[in-house]
């Protein structure tokens, strides 16, 4: 244990910019080393930092991927027109098989 210090998960999360979730995801994988103790009657996570802890831990979070290309407003615009269309069909066909009595409600 030469040079290694122990954080809180919390405060290794903020320090890190990260959320507490992903750091314990991390531990959970062993890629980063912990210490559970018990501390006033309440287990505390401690992340074990040390030279090749934070060398490991200093690559940065994966950038959220990309959402997929939205389509031209054009083209959203015609397929939002042709749902409302078959919509109001729909509607149209129900409304008159309620009123001529083929449906009961």
């Amino acid at each position: 244990m030469k040079n290694e210090t122990r954080i809180p998960v919390e405060k290794y999360a903020v320090m890190k910019k990260r959320s507490i979730y992903q750091v314990l995801k991390m531990i959970k994988n062993e890629e980063l080393k912990s210490v559970v103790e018990e501390k006033d009657g309440r287990k505390i996570t401690y992340v074990v930092v040390g030279e090749e802890t934070e060398d490991k831990a200093a690559e940065p979070a994966p950038e959220p991927q990309a959402p997929e290309a939205e389509p031209d407003d054009k083209t959203a615009c015609e397929t939002l027109r042709r749902e409302l269309d078959a919509l109001r069909r729909d509607f149209e066909a129900l409304k008159e098989k309620i009123e001529t009595g083929r449906v009961v409600l």
